[in-house]
């Protein structure tokens, strides 16, 4: 049967200037929450705010993996048009994740993390992540993720450091 859903959105929007004053969706028990405006429709300059909460066993239906847990990730956006740039290049999106637990069980083994927290940007046609961290497998890790040049051949270095991790742990 299909998750109940709803959207609603208060918006404005003049000749010179559109302004999402908030939209909310929600399917199941998640929602994704959005502010936005944007101006000067033949350049636009766009500046939003979104946050997502994700409630994990809304995806047990669609999957053999069991789920628990929420993760939220939120932030802001800011995009302005170039002519001679990507769209991609143009973008600047930041934002944070974070999640107290999460849990993910299957016929293969379970996987548990908690106080899962980070940082992330999106800006001139690369990813980055600077200090994310998570408890799970019984240990720590902390990572470091960079990823350049997305619109074109893309090249990745990841940095990470382990803590006390257990394989037998994601077994049990």
């Amino acid at each position: 049967s299909p998750w109940p859903h709803s959207f609603n959105a208060k918006f404005n929007a003049t000749p010179s200037r559109f302004s999402l004053e908030s939209a909310i969706m929600r399917v199941a028990s998640s929602t994704v929450s959005l502010r936005a405006d944007v101006a000067n429709y033949e350049s636009p300059v766009v500046v939003a705010d979104y946050r997502v909460n994700l409630h994990a066993p809304d995806l047990n239906a669609m999957s053999s993996l069991k789920a628990a847990g929420d993760v939220a990730v939120s932030g802001n956006m800011h995009y302005q048009y170039d002519k001679n740039r990507p769209p991609l290049r143009s973008v600047v999106v930041t934002g944070v994740i974070e999640s107290d637990a999460l849990f993910a069980a299957s016929s293969s083994g379970r996987l548990e993390v908690r106080r899962l927290q980070g940082k992330y940007e999106l800006a001139n046609g690369s990813f980055k992540t600077d200090g994310l961290k998570a408890e799970l497998l019984d240990g720590q890790v902390e990572a470091n993720v960079h990823v350049r040049d997305l619109d074109r051949t893309p090249t990745s270095r990841v940095q990470a450091a382990l803590r006390n991790i257990s394989l037998q742990a994601a077994q049990q």
